[in-house]
């Protein structure tokens, strides 16, 4: 598919400069693929670093091993799947993470991002969510869109931040987030209002009662 080219592309390109990069997808039989094809294009453009790949048929064990032959290489790529790469997965020695399938829950992609994001990291990482247009990544781009706002009410100012990355190849990301924010705001607006209702009606029962 044209998206898997661009990923595989865009990875080659930072392994030819020396770099690392890690590949996430969503399912185990495209984790496979895609790794054969990573492997297909360094051939022929005479690319030469480790690859290594792991997804949820591998027991435990040996998916930590890939990460740590992955984190104590030099350069390299690393393919696998969002679940088996899960939470607490330390993959920080990262140049260039591309996630090729967004999850369907919003919270997962700060989760995403939290694995090359870590204290003592050492070098920089660009991550990437390819979102290809005219195919399922834009409705389950939606999706998560609509869910961001019930999360995001909730959510940390600073967890904002994150949202702008995993929107890449949305078409009008600044007004996507600047409609995100003024949602929080107006539902702050209305959970003070209700408070308050509330808060009124009770102080008015209680003077009824001391009346009485």
């Amino acid at each position: 598919s044209r998206k898997r080219k661009y990923v595989v592309e865009a990875a080659c390109d930072t392994l030819a400069g020396g770099g690392k990069v890690v590949l996430l997808t969503g399912r185990r039989v495209d984790c496979e693929a895609l790794h054969a094809a990573l492997v297909t294009r360094m051939a022929v453009r005479g690319i030469v670093a480790p690859t290594q790949w792991a997804h949820g048929d591998i027991a435990a064990h040996e998916r930590d091993l890939v990460r740590e032959t992955y984190m104590a290489a030099p350069s390299g790529a690393l393919v696998g799947t969002n679940d088996s790469m899960g939470i607490g997965v330390d993959l920080q020695d990262t140049d260039h993470a591309i996630c090729t399938m967004l999850p369907w829950n919003p919270t997962r992609l700060w989760q995403l991002e939290n694995r090359f994001s870590r204290l003592g990291q050492r070098r920089p990482v660009l991550i990437e969510f390819v979102i290809a247009e005219g195919t399922v990544d834009e409705h389950v781009a939606d999706i998560v869109l609509r869910k961001l706002a019930d999360v995001e009410a909730v959510a940390p100012d600073d967890a904002l931040a994150g949202v702008g990355q995993s929107l890449r190849g949305l078409d009008d990301a600044p007004a996507v987030l600047a409609a995100l924010v003024e949602r929080m705001r107006a539902a702050d607006a209305l959970r003070a209002a209700a408070e308050a209702a509330a808060t009124a009606a009770a102080e008015a029962a209680h003077e009824t009662s001391d009346e009485t």
